[in-house]
């Protein structure tokens, strides 16, 4: 499938399935250059160098439409800290124009594919974060099938660098479930001890007695007679005395 506008020499794969990688994943940082051919795996020989890239060099090959993969590529690793990585792929910018490149993750949870805009996404790019450990063979594969019609379209797919970072388990708990006392569960706003709606701040529901009607001016009819009757009577009990006082004296005198 070489391409005549390309002539570059081609390379063909001459290091198979357990050829002495030294890259593990190691609760770091682990950086897999498509250089080195003891971690990187290339299958068939339609490749093409450029002197472009992370580290000054990538790979290329083109896309097709077939069904079936005919050029792949593949970085391969061992786990020494199992756990989880966020896996990157480093992007080109020059002869990689593939708008579909899928990657599959082949990771301790099974495989899973994430597709890059070479033509669009350049620099690192990531391709998400999975658990690895190795448990079985765990790698990332990149074949050429994408969809992409050679004859018409002669999109390229670019092999660069790899890398995975290990992601350690969280221990900040005070976003969703946490005791950060603010918005929605802690205790101070529609559920506390700050007493606006059903607390003790005597405004709706508290102690402070002011219901009830106030006291108004005596009505009239029935109802004055009604509010007067205690006041008569105190008033007639403190007068009785003075006038019994009279009369004695009025007797005395006759």
């Amino acid at each position: 499938m070489g391409d005549p506008l390309y002539p570059e020499t081609v390379t063909s794969d001459n290091c198979g399935s357990g050829c002495g990688c030294e890259a593990e994943l190691n609760g770091a940082e682990t950086l897999i250059s498509e250089s080195d051919g003891h971690c990187f795996r290339r299958v068939s020989q339609w490749w093409w160098d450029v002197a472009e890239g992370h580290d000054g060099h990538h790979y290329y090959t083109f896309a097709t439409d077939e069904p079936a993969e005919e050029t792949t590529g593949e970085w391969l690793f061992a786990v020494a800290v199992d756990g989880d990585y966020r896996v990157d792929a480093y992007i080109p910018d020059t002869e990689a124009d593939s708008q579909n490149a899928t990657y599959q993750i082949h990771h301790a949870d099974g495989v899973t594919p994430a597709t890059v805009n070479h033509a669009e996404d350049k620099g690192w790019q990531t391709l998400g974060t999975f658990r690895f450990d190795g448990s079985s063979e765990q790698y990332v594969h990149l074949g050429d099938n994408t969809g992409e019609d050679y004859e018409t379209l002669g999109r390229k797919i670019a092999y660069d660098a790899l890398r995975l970072t290990y992601e350690p388990p969280g221990d900040d708990d005070d976003d969703a479930t946490g005791d950060d006392d603010d918005d929605a569960t802690g205790d101070d706003d529609a559920t506390g001890d700050d007493d606006d709606i059903t607390g003790d701040d005597d405004d709706a529901t508290g102690d402070d007695d002011t219901g009830g009607d106030p006291p108004g001016p005596p009505g009239d009819g029935d109802g004055c007679s009604c509010g007067s009757e205690p006041h008569a009577a105190r008033a007639w009990a403190a007068v009785a005395p003075l006038l019994l006082v009279g009369r004695r004296r009025r007797w005395g005198a006759g």
